[in-house]
This record gives C-alpha cells, structure tokens and sequence, in this order.
C-alpha cells in the first residue's frame, strides 16, 4: 500500500458523515474542539 493510498483513504475517512457524530465529518468535529481550546 502506498503513501498516496493511505492519505486517500484518510481523507476519504475524515470528511464522511458519521450519525454517532450527528452526521458531521470527524474533520469538522475535530475542527470545532480545536478552535474552542484555543
């Protein structure tokens, strides 16, 4: 498996809507608890 596989596959992982995530992307959780640690 290649690197450019392997960051695919992230990307594809983070930015799909999860239901247990009340259908937002990981990324957008992510990016939320981020800026409000801040």
């Amino acid at each position: 498996v290649s690197d450019a596989d392997v960051k695919r596959l992230e990307r594809k992982l983070n930015n799909t809507p999860r239901k247990v995530l009340h259908y937002r992307t990981p990324k957008e959780v992510f990016d939320q608890l981020r800026c409000t640690s801040l």
